[in-house]
């Protein structure tokens, strides 16, 4: 290597980068006669013919032309199951958020693309090759915080007079990746641990002679420590090894091919973290080519995403194990020791569920995503039939305010009244009419009952089912027609037994308690209906007069 380096640099007519194909040149050379002479454990390489799971497939994303930078980090976070689940949990319109749900969509059922994700996140030039780790900050940086805290930690830094007993000068900075130095060698098989570039990240200094900072209380410049360490642990550690230096014996910029140590269990203070994900960059630093090994949670087994082809590591390591690589470039830890703490809020079947059941979040959620829907149908509204509207805003507003609405049953009216705001915007676009028109003759002219209404017509056609014997089981036993201990008149008209007074309260919400309080309230005639069909129009009916029908004028 020497005579090579030597060689190279006295020659006037060879430039910098004629230098740097070089070096790379002989360092892979001598990279695979050293891998030929050692018995380590490497990082797992993908194998000529890969062996897939049959039973857990993993698809791989398109390349767009050079993004396969994009295509590894967009692998690590799907792989990263709280951050997926957490995507998938949220509810978004737009923005790149969004257009992450649709990638991970796409790639449980077939291979994808990132094409819409890449212009959202502002890649004009898809064959240009980028950063991974520096896009990997970008697209946390950019989705909500609440969904990128998982990768947040935080650093101390302090800064002290090593003069006297002064108070040290404290500053908090968040991070999402941990850069690690790696030794500049010219020899690309020297060993080198990640455990050293730790501590050296983490060891303190002092700064001296003409780097002396100046002390407030000393009045003067004066030998000063600096210390940094970790004040608040991720959940995702990621760390960058920094090979892309500025190498001042070439003059110019190279890769540092060096062999680094990599464990797979990390000790950090009081955590342990497990290695999950390894972005790997092969090449050099004018050009290369990005590849993700990570483990799946699923099956505990090493996989390759190379792009479109994903594959499984025919040797899976141990966790005892210690790898090797000249071409780790990211590396995301899991800490062992996570405590999942519990959140306020549950979604279920598209509900969001809080801790005291009131469904505010639920509310607000669907509110906001008919609005969505509302504004764009309002933008083509000048193109569209009064018909053709009425469909639309059926199809797009009204199912989803219907979505699930038995839940609500019980609610208070204002806690409602955003459903109610919604379900009027929709009546006036849908004859295109002023915010302030008189909603009531628009909603009689369309049909539509109340939302209060339309929860109640739920829950009392359920009643009926129950009551004819047509409803589920576990329905059928907390709904069951009235029996009269001895013969009454009252035995006929189709009454539901109302519930024990112990869970009878005037502010109940169960459908035992609610459904037989309402079901009683209805005329005979509705509730003595010979099929479904005539129950329901009979029950609209009511419905319509007791909701929409002007009160008496008062004598």
């Amino acid at each position: 290597m020497g005579d090579f380096r030597t060689d190279a640099v006295g020659a006037s007519s060879v430039d910098a980068s004629s230098i740097a194909e070089a070096r790379d040149a002989q360092t892979g050379a001598d990279t695979e006669s050293y891998r030929a002479a050692h018995t380590h454990q490497r990082l797992p390489q993908a194998p000529d013919s890969c062996e897939t799971n049959p039973d857990i497939y993993y698809r791989g994303l398109r390349n767009l032309g050079a993004t396969c930078y994009l295509n590894t980090v967009l692998q690590m976070l799907y792989m990263t199951r709280s951050f997926r689940e957490a995507v998938e949990r949220e509810e978004c319109e737009d923005g790149l958020v969004l257009q992450l749900k649709k990638i991970f969509a796409g790639l449980k059922t077939a291979e994808s693309s990132a094409m819409g994700f890449a212009q959202t996140l502002g890649i004009r030039n898809v064959f240009e090759q980028q950063d991974a780790a520096e896009y990997f900050q970008r697209i946390l940086n950019r989705i909500s915080p609440h969904l990128s805290q998982m990768f947040q930690g935080r650093l101390r830094n302090s800064t002290v007079c090593v003069r006297g007993q002064h108070e040290p000068s404290v500053d908090l900075s968040p991070f999402i990746v941990l850069p690690l130095s790696l030794q500049l060698s010219h020899d690309s098989l020297q060993q080198h641990s990640l455990v050293d570039s730790l501590d050296a990240f983490f060891t303190s200094s002092v700064l001296d002679g003409d780097n002396q900072m100046y002390c407030d209380i000393c009045e003067e410049k004066t030998d000063t420590e600096t210390r940094c360490e970790m004040e608040q642990y991720p959940q995702v550690l990621t760390l960058h090894l920094k090979r892309f230096e500025f190498d001042y014996n070439w003059m110019c910029y190279v890769k540092n091919s060096r062999s680094v140590e990599i464990p797979l269990t990390l000790e950090l203070e009081k955590h342990t973290y497990d290695l999950y994900a390894i972005a790997d960059h092969q090449g050099t630093y004018k050009g290369g080519h990005y590849v993700a090994h990570i483990r799946s949670y699923e099956t505990q087994s090493w996989y390759c995403f190379d792009d479109a082809w994903v594959g499984k590591h025919e040797r899976q390591p141990s966790s005892q194990e210690v790898m090797r690589s000249e071409n780790a470039y990211l590396l995301m830890y899991m800490k062992r020791d996570t405590v999942v703490s519990s959140s306020p809020t549950a979604k279920n079947l598209g509900v969001v569920m809080d801790n005291r059941l009131s469904l505010s979040q639920n509310i607000t959620a669907v509110s906001r995503t008919c609005r969505f829907f509302l504004y764009n149908i309002r933008r083509i509204r000048p193109f569209l039939t009064t018909y053709v509207t009425q469909l639309l805003v059926q199809a797009m507003v009204l199912s989803r305010l219907d979505y699930c609405n038995l839940l609500l049953a019980g609610l208070p009216a204002s806690a409602i009244r955003p459903l109610q705001l919604i379900q009027n915007a929709a009546a006036r676009l849908v004859y295109n009419l002023p915010r302030h028109s008189h909603v009531t003759p628009l909603l009689t002219d369309l049909h539509w009952l109340p939302v209060m209404a339309r929860i109640k017509f739920k829950s009392l056609v359920l009643a009926y089912q129950a009551a004819k014997g047509s409803a589920p089981g576990y329905i059928q036993r907390i709904i069951r027609p009235y029996t009269p201990a001895r013969p009454l008149r009252s035995a006929t008209s189709g009454r539901l037994a109302p519930p024990p007074l112990r869970v009878c309260t005037s502010r109940s919400r169960l459908l035992s308690v609610l459904a037989p309080r309402w079901w009683n309230d209805l005329p005979v005639m509705v509730r003595t209906a010979e099929n479904l069909t005539t129950f329901k129009r009979r029950l609209k009916t009511h419905l319509f007069r007791l909701h929409l029908s002007p009160p008496l004028p008062s004598l």
